[in-house]
């Protein structure tokens, strides 16, 4: 079930970072910039961020549980 759960957070950070990013904005006109979601740039991407080390971490768990 983490091999799911992991593919899944992956999925969804991957997804964030991907509407996020895919206008390759300087930093500059980041500052004041909200997305679409209604929340600032920084926090999608701390959000994107979060959900892929959460997926990786429930993959590498789910491998580590054979030992």
């Amino acid at each position: 079930m983490n091999i799911i759960y992991g593919i899944l957070c992956i999925g969804i950070g991957a997804y964030i970072l991907y509407n996020d990013l895919k206008d390759n904005k300087t930093l500059n006109s980041l500052k004041e910039l909200e997305t679409d979601r209604g929340i600032s740039y920084y926090a999608g991407l701390f959000a994107a961020i979060m959900f892929v080390v959460t997926g990786f971490t429930l993959i590498i768990n789910f491998f580590s549980s054979f030992k």
